[in-house]
């Protein structure tokens, strides 16, 4: 079975214009939407909102030793 992965459709709305946030795949070089497979314990939306908060660079991981 595959894993699971998990994303959002960003939308943006200046004045009459919607804009769409897209992401270029390092390898594929193929256009998507920000999605990834979730962290251990996080919920589906938690991934979602992380994989937009890390595609738009406002994301840092943050380790406990």
């Amino acid at each position: 079975m595959r894993e699971k992965s998990y994303g959002v459709v960003p939308v943006f709305k200046i004045g009459d214009t919607h804009l769409f946030l897209v992401v270029k795949g390092q390898l594929s070089q193929s256009w998507s939407f920000p999605k990834g497979h979730a962290n251990e314990g996080e919920s589906e939306m938690e991934t979602a909102q992380r994989e937009l908060e890390e595609e738009k660079g406002g994301y840092e991981e943050k380790k406990f030793v």
